[in-house]
């Protein structure tokens, strides 16, 4: 292959102007496969009828209009761009936008890949790609419908793709030739401390001293006692935490504020208020705020099993240690800490009856003094969830597509 060409067709607009996680795995992957050296362009569709959706063109730097466009029987109005250096076009839509026809608009405008990337939402366009190759992003671990005439479908790790085939009458079964994985990269607009303005003061650099300021801070703020323990904090909801568990912990020296965790820990909250907050934000940006805050302060994350666009493991960069599930991506990018040789970055469990003894392993690394804090905080910091990275073994797994 002597050119590089991809075209990423987006599910919506917001890949380029919002902060969830599929709009970052769109938006800096394309920047990090351009910076890759290839030629990168991204195409969204957008619902006309959505005045909100003509600002975001211009957040977007959509500010140029092409002549209008005909695919079947409609005439869509096209607006270019670029987007963070991204080449950027949008097609509006007169309704729900339709990916088929945004990928047959984009090949009428001249932007003929090598190679199309469509996630979950974009799917059905593969009806439309013809003999282009093509590769899905797909984090929804229960269907393959309509991925078989895709080259490569992509998981969120490699162990999310054999975690799929191994289950008893997978979808996936036909799809084993060319399943995968590769580990995104973290939200670096979303989750940068050294210029978080959320925060109540700034984590430039990310130390345990500067975590235990600001823990001190989010205490004052949440209403919990300043007392000389670790904290864990919550920011992803947790289906399932057996009420056992749950006992244990508010027993535990520590304390927990959990924020949109869902009622297993708003329940330890109203049992134990002096160890426990499940705090209620009034607005979206007090929520997003006191997501921020939780993460930089707290000694440890407790994160649920999932899956997700863009790396779930964005708390380390605040040097926040993970204590999660030993699936996905932590299971290919954490390995537990020792506290004995300060290596190590994150603390793993199998199942249920493992998480209350790996929650008393990361206290005893937390109460082993400041050297071990700070040789943790480190290690969190030094964890590589760049997308640079993600390109690079994207480079790898699509080079066999080309041979």
């Amino acid at each position: 292959m002597s050119t590089k060409s991809t075209l990423l067709l987006a599910p919506a607009l917001a890949p380029l102007t919002g902060t969830d996680p599929l709009a970052c795995s769109v938006r800096d992957l394309a920047r990090a496969l351009q910076e890759a050296g290839w030629k990168v362009t991204v195409a969204v569709g957008i619902d006309g009828r959505e005045q909100s959706n003509q600002a975001g063109l211009q957040r977007a730097g959509l500010a140029r209009r092409l002549e209008p466009l005909t695919v079947g029987e409609s005439q869509l109005i096209v607006s270019e761009g670029t987007s963070s250096d991204i080449g950027v076009f949008a097609l509006s839509f007169d309704g729900e936008p339709d990916a088929e026809a945004s990928l047959v608009a984009a090949l009428k405008l001249g932007h003929a890949p090598n190679l199309l990337q469509l996630w979950t939402e974009t799917a059905k366009a593969l009806a439309s790609s013809g003999d282009l190759k093509t590769v899905v992003h797909h984090s929804n671990s229960k269907t393959a419908e309509g991925l078989e005439t895709a080259d490569f479908v992509l998981m969120s790790s490699r162990t999310a793709a054999t975690a799929a085939l191994k289950e008893e009458e997978s979808p996936f079964a036909s799809l084993a030739s060319k399943l995968g994985g590769l580990a995104p990269g973290f939200d670096a607009l979303e989750w940068n401390p050294e210029r978080d303005s959320l925060l109540a003061q700034r984590m430039d650099p990310p130390t345990a001293a500067a975590k235990a300021e600001a823990k001190a801070a989010l205490r004052k703020e949440l209403g919990l006692k300043d007392v000389d323990v670790p904290l864990i904090g919550v920011v992803t909801k947790i289906e399932k935490l057996p009420r056992a568990v749950g006992t244990e912990l508010i027993k535990m020296p520590l304390q927990l504020a959990g924020l949109g965790a869902g009622p297993h820990i708003a329940a330890l909250a109203s049992r134990a208020p002096q160890v426990a907050v499940c705090p209620k934000p009034l607005s979206d940006f007090e929520a997003r705020q006191l997501r921020h805050r939780i993460v930089a302060a707290a000694d440890f994350v407790l994160l649920p099993p999932g899956a997700s666009p863009s790396s779930l493991l964005f708390p380390c960069r605040y040097g926040t240690a993970i204590i999660a599930h030993n699936s996905g991506e932590p299971s290919e990018r954490l390995v537990n800490f020792d506290v004995n040789s300060r290596t190590g970055s994150g603390f793993l469990y199998r199942n249920n009856d493992e998480l209350m003894a790996t929650i008393r392993t990361a206290l005893l690394a937390w109460q082993a003094g400041e050297e071990t804090r700070e040789a943790l905080v480190q290690r969190c910091l030094h964890l590589d969830l760049s997308w640079k990275t993600t390109a690079i073994r994207f480079d790898e797994l699509v080079a066999g597509l080309f041979s």
